[in-house]
């Protein structure tokens, strides 16, 4: 005779004769809940053993518990599952090991077992007082990024293979009490906030620099930084990402930010900040107000870099007056070998590419010319180019 079922009628048996009844067999709550994404490559849940009915019971080791999780997640990286140190609340007999914990690569399923042997006796008492005793706080975590709703958790509860089972100590007898109606699964994957106490900015020629401040964070995977520019004084261009800041994850305490927006040509920005959590949420929170990048106050044209090029490099310069601007490349023995800007130019901020792909080694000459209504200005510098 099955060893399970000859105790589940010897069991019958003692509460006959004790004058008990089957309905005093013990009932429970199996809850995974309390699930937090701790950063992008780490997810947390809570899994309680409460008990429902008005018979006591010791907890009983031959428990296991089996969560099926979304292969998605797994997204080509390696995925791990382990049990938080000290947030077992069976007592020290009983403790779940770390050895006990671990993930079903061929099911895509997160495997607890039960800590044995022991014994009637020696077993948890198992609380009524809700949330119930807590078998432990346990931690997905993957090599890649992956955001906390493509989860997906449930509980596997057969009927084929390991499947989860709740046993109990009644009456000195290790009982089988599973009933997969009372395993829940309560995962909160609503949007958890961010709030900011501050965002400002400032301007240093043609930099913006953006400061923000918040006063708490949960859950808090970073914030995209979004710009939109003027157009012709009218309208405005769409937002685009320009930038990204981790945040800091979960947080009481305030936390500063920041991000530079560099070499902006001159005109009229707005900002706003993406807050983005780990489950993929996002909340906006706009700058007040319209940042204004004005015009240089006087011509220049900085040393290209990188000096030496290989073969590209990057030559800035500022004009302070609307003008006809020239850039050419020179040779040793001054013969023009490249016309880099030739054109019309608003007075702002400018950004041009050397590219000497086509050009030998050597040291060459750029120079810059700009006829302004009433300014002109003329200047020239020696690069190396190196292949």
């Amino acid at each position: 005779m099955n060893r399970n079922i000859f105790k589940i009628i010897l069991l019958v048996i003692v509460l006959l004769f004790s004058g008990s009844t089957l309905a005093q067999i013990p009932t429970y709550i199996l809850n995974l809940t309390n699930d937090q994404q701790v950063d992008d490559k780490n997810f947390e849940f809570d899994i309680f053993l409460l008990r429902t009915g008005v018979t006591a019971f010791e907890y009983a080791n031959n428990s296991q518990y089996f969560v099926n999780i979304n292969p998605v997640i797994i997204n080509g990286g390696t995925l791990t599952f382990t049990i938080l140190p000290g947030t077992c609340e069976l007592n020290l007999v009983q403790q779940i090991l770390g050895s006990k914990v671990s993930f079903d690569a061929v099911n895509f399923r997160l495997r607890i077992a039960a800590h044995s042997p022991s014994g009637p006796g020696t077993g948890t008492i198992i609380s009524n007082t809700i949330p119930g005793t807590r078998l432990g706080r346990f931690r997905v975590t993957n090599t890649v990024s992956f955001p906390a709703s493509q989860t997906n958790l449930n509980w596997y509860n057969g009927p084929t293979g390991f499947f989860t089972k709740v046993f109990a100590y009644v009456s000195g007898l290790n009982v089988e009490i599973t009933n997969p109606a009372n395993h829940l699964i309560n995962i909160n994957n609503n949007p958890l906030p961010v709030e900011l106490a501050e965002f400002r900015s400032t301007v240093s020629v043609n930099n913006v620099s953006l400061l923000w401040t918040t006063t708490h964070e949960i859950n808090n995977s970073g914030f995209e930084i979004e710009r939109k520019s003027l157009i012709a004084g009218r309208e405005k261009s769409n937002w685009e990402k320009v930038g990204f800041v981790k945040g800091i994850g979960t947080t009481n305490e305030p936390s500063g930010y920041s991000y530079e927006d560099k070499k902006l040509k001159t005109g009229k920005y707005s900002y706003r900040l993406k807050q983005l959590d780990y489950n993929s949420n996002f909340e906006y929170f706009a700058l007040q107000g319209d940042v204004s990048v004005g015009r240089p106050g006087e011509f220049s044209m900085g040393q290209n870099y990188p000096n030496p090029s290989n073969p590209k490099s990057i030559i800035e310069y500022q004009i302070p007056v609307d003008g006809k601007v020239s850039m050419k490349i020179y040779d040793l023995l001054g013969r023009e070998v490249i016309t880099l800007v030739n054109e019309t130019r608003e007075a702002g901020y400018y950004t041009t590419e050397f590219d000497g792909s086509n050009l030998a080694s050597g040291v060459y000459f750029y120079r810059i010319i700009v006829e302004g209504n009433a300014q002109n200005f003329n200047k020239t510098l020696k690069m190396i180019l190196v292949k």
